[in-house]
């Protein structure tokens, strides 16, 4: 590494490691590479993004951070290097002997060419022959269409592996989505609202207030019994919608599990988030469908809503708790409705 460039990387370091520390940022290796791009200014995108998820939630989260390394580091550096490690070693060796053979095909040729090139020396030199002449030119034509017909077939192996590499990234990208989503109603899944819930309770120092929203589907089992499950999950889907469509900016929305969704509102205190509630709760009130196979309306589809604020020194299980038993208080009480009441 040059002076130069070690001089820049310990001042990028100067300036990333101070903002880490105040956005409490775990220093991992993932972490430090987006704050390292962050700080060097050579990338308007990946500062604009990482500034709007710090605006909203006055830190990165993990997902978020991942999600942000992932677009704007490893897609372009590391993706085929560490990621497709595996099926691209496979890949290089294949390619590895074919290209031995066509170097071998071709210096077999190149000792042929010389061979038929003292041939033909040798016949200007001892007297013209025309059967030794056509003989060393059918030698040298046979050997030409040998080495042709090799290297044909390495410059196919090639296209092939060049395909090949194409359809692994995207496969990868899909991987890594997956790994993060619902696959059924595209959500954000249980074990990344695990990641965020942990940072945010994990902070304090930040001194953030947030809201946790549990929603639970009303007699959903009904749904499936009468209709089946076919039905059951086009109102899953129609839910998961409707709820990610009333997010504000900051907001997110997961699939927790079965027939429940939870929902993180960033610098939301109690009375903002139970009207983001009531809001919810009604928009999925005036929700209907058509069951695809019978062609009968549902309208009677309803939510309940547990509501919880963050306490000085909360844990997650702590805030998911008080929530969850507002969302139990919620069914007893009929359904479809939001608990507690307002304050």
């Amino acid at each position: 590494m040059s002076k130069k460039l070690f001089a820049l990387s310990a001042q990028y370091l100067k300036k990333a490691m101070p903002l880490m520390i105040q956005y409490q940022i775990p220093t991992t290796p993932t972490n430090y590479a987006l704050w390292y791009h962050y700080v060097s200014d050579n990338n308007s995108a990946l500062q604009k993004h990482l500034d709007d998820k710090i605006a909203q939630h006055g830190t990165c989260t993990p997902a978020a951070s991942e999600e942000l390394y992932q677009r704007f580091i490893v897609d372009k550096r590391e993706q085929e290097i560490t990621q497709l490690r595996i099926e691209l070693d496979s890949m290089t060796n294949e390619l590895s002997s074919s290209l031995h053979d066509t170097l071998n095909d071709t210096n077999e040729f190149d000792r042929m060419l010389n061979k038929c090139l003292n041939e033909l020396s040798s016949v200007e030199e001892d007297g013209f022959s025309i059967e030794k002449t056509l003989s060393a030119v059918r030698e040298l034509v046979k050997e030409s269409h040998d080495v042709r017909s090799s290297t044909r077939h390495f410059k196919s192996q090639l296209q092939e592996a060049q395909a090949e590499i194409a359809q692994l990234r995207e496969t990868l990208l899909e991987t890594q989505h997956d790994a993060m989503h619902d696959s059924l109603t595209g959500l954000l899944n249980r074990r990344v609202f695990s990641k965020e819930i942990e940072t945010f309770c994990s902070n304090p120092s930040l001194n953030r207030t947030f809201s946790i929203l549990m929603v639970d589907i009303d007699n959903f089992k009904t749904f499936n019994d009468d209709f089946g499950h076919q039905l059951g999950d086009q109102v899953l889907k129609a839910i998961a919608k409707r709820i990610s469509d009333s997010c504000q900016e900051g907001e997110q929305v997961f699939r927790y599990g079965g027939e429940e969704f939870v929902l993180i509102l960033p610098n939301k205190n109690f009375t903002i988030a139970r009207q983001n509630a009531e809001s919810i709760r009604r928009a999925i009130e005036r929700l209907s469908i058509r069951d695809k196979r019978s062609g009968k309306v549902i309208d009677n589809i309803t939510i309940s809503i547990g509501v919880s604020e963050n306490k000085p020194r909360d844990t997650s299980h702590d805030i998911l708790t008080r929530a969850d038993l507002q969302l139990y208080e919620a069914k007893r009480l009929g359904r479809n409705r939001v608990m507690p009441m307002p304050r």
